[in-house]
């Protein structure tokens, strides 16, 4: 699913602004004429010049492609306005499926970096904020032709002709609710009613319906076990396999989870509640454009029976990569003897010889799966990728064996 949202009039207080030759801060309004004096800004529309040769418009453009250190203090445009629906989108379904349809700017994906504006299509607005149809504007069409996915477009009838005009060349299907007892009218689309008592704003509502009813849960998959059993490699192969972020837990010299922000949810996660995990990370992975995300713990981590279960229940799926520990060992100093660090079997005993205990006892058999082949080399990659996919539910190969470590 694709979301394009109308804009809305509370901006983020002190959000970025372009600057004029005369170095005021721009505010961008639709009849700068008709605006109240103000010897502090300046007032333009999108498409005035702005004294270099180009538009305002193409000079935003020009920032967004070429300002890597955003000296202006732009924000993405889910950001500029108030409301936390923009957020929530995002989160859900990722920048790059959110679209907001701005009175301002046209049709701009949620990570375009927008200055602040004062426009709109309110007829209750001031006339100087009020853009009319009549207004030419070189909107921007940032939705492709050709899209991946079913676009809805969620907004009032003031923004239904303008979100029709920026759509018209799209193939594919495009939905516009209304919430209105008469529907608007909106050449190629299919429309679809939001019933609601909620007379203003009714768009976020709407907007949280489809959040709700449309997107299937990230896919989000905890690996631990033992030093040597090859937790990252195999976190990469499954991650490529299913379009996970591979969130590394165990990275060297760092605290995994502060390096990932997930401690407020780690902490929430030991106490036995895994939900803010599994929306953190869930977050992260669609704001990578990523169906879920596999994190790979280090070995002194051993998840409880209570832990795996109560993290089941929020769609957590729990793997622990396990061996012999003599093969786990002499794979962790083969390891240390290529990358120079030199960690020696003493440090091995002293972290993994507690997890080796806990994970080889048969309450963990079900989320156990065997790093080696019973002749002690290590399964190849289409194997074992194909047993966890069987064991996340995926469509795979049913594993004539399914190994539990040993």
């Amino acid at each position: 699913m694709i979301v394009v949202i109308q804009c809305a009039a509370s901006k983020r207080p002190g959000a970025g602004r372009l600057i004029s030759p005369s170095g005021k801060p721009v505010v961008f309004v639709a009849t700068p004429l008709a605006a109240p004096a103000d010897s502090v800004h300046e007032y333009a529309r999108p498409d005035d010049p702005c004294g270099t040769g180009m538009s305002w418009r193409q000079e935003l453009l020009r920032y967004n492609r070429e300002a890597k250190d955003n000296p202006l203090g732009l924000v993405p445009a889910w950001q500029l306005y108030q409301n936390k629906t923009y957020g929530q989108l995002v989160d859900r379904f990722g920048p790059h499926r959110v679209f907001i349809l701005s009175a301002g700017w046209g049709l701009i994906r949620s990570d375009f970096l927008t200055p602040y504006y004062d426009i709109t299509f309110s007829q209750s607005a001031d006339r100087w904020k009020r853009r009319r149809k009549a207004d030419r504007y070189q909107d921007f069409r940032m939705l492709p032709d050709e899209p991946d996915d079913d676009i809805r477009f969620v907004g009032g009838k003031d923004y239904v002709p303008l979100f029709c005009a920026l759509t018209d060349t799209v193939k594919g299907k495009r939905t516009v609710f209304y919430s209105s007892a008469r529907p608007p009218e909106a050449n190629g689309c299919t429309l679809e009613r939001f019933r609601t008592k909620t007379r203003t704003n009714w768009q976020y509502e709407c907007a949280n319906a489809l959040m709700d009813r449309s997107m299937p849960p990230a896919v989000i998959v905890l690996i631990a076990g033992l030093a040597g059993a090859g937790k990252s490699t195999v976190s990469d192969w499954i991650a490529a396999d299913l379009n996970l972020v591979h969130l590394d837990i165990d990275p060297e010299g760092k605290d995994g989870i502060d390096a990932c922000g997930l401690r407020a949810e780690w902490t929430s996660f030991e106490m036995g509640d895994p939900r803010p995990i599994a929306e953190r990370v869930g977050a992260l992975a669609r704001h990578a454009g990523a169906a879920g995300a596999v994190l790979s713990f280090p070995s002194p981590v051993v998840f409880s029976r209570e832990q795996i279960a109560a993290a089941e229940t929020v769609g957590i799926r729990t793997v622990v990569l396990f061996g012999p520990a003599e093969l786990c060992l002499n794979s962790f100093l083969e390891r240390e003897n290529k990358t120079g660090r030199g960690l020696d079997a003493e440090r091995w005993h002293k972290f993994n010889d507690r997890t080796y205990r806990e994970y080889g006892k048969e309450e963990y058999t079900a989320v156990r799966v065997a790093a080696f082949q019973p002749d002690g080399t290590r399964w190849p990659r289409e194997t074992i990728v194909n047993v966890l996919r069987w064991r996340l539910g995926f469509p795979s190969t049913p594993p004539s064996v399914l190994v539990s470590g040993g």
